[in-house]
């Protein structure tokens, strides 16, 4: 059961809660409580995790826009894909793309001295 909740989780975790939920044939609560105890996370939160990843991915892409990247990890908001990503990796998808990939990110003065994380930590 617990790997049908994990599976459920990464395979759609696009979809709402409770239709996550529903195919686990649990009520809201009962997955969110047996996910949590199971998995020491959200399940949103652990969905969050899983988009900022995909992301970093995204990311990779120079073609991309920012705001593409952040509709296509599942954040429909720019803005809140932005304060996610600060708050995970240290620094903004802009900053986390010229850090990476200095060579598609194109020149930049401070590129030198940026002191952004490389990676999300999942607990």
């Amino acid at each position: 059961m617990l790997l049908r909740l994990l599976l459920l989780t990464l395979i759609s975790y696009l979809q709402p809660l409770n239709l996550r939920a529903d195919r686990a044939y649990l009520s809201k609560r009962q997955f969110l409580r047996v996910f949590s105890r199971n998995y020491h996370t959200t399940p949103m939160d652990f969905v969050i995790r899983k988009r900022l990843d995909y992301s970093c991915t995204l990311l990779r892409n120079p073609g991309l826009s920012i705001s593409r990247v952040a509709m296509e990890s599942g954040f429909r908001d720019q803005n809140y894909y932005a304060r996610q990503f600060k708050s995970s990796f240290h620094c903004t998808p802009s900053e986390y793309r010229e850090k990476q990939y200095p060579e598609k990110a194109g020149p930049s003065e401070w590129r030198a001295g940026l002191a952004c994380g490389n990676s999300i930590q999942i607990m």
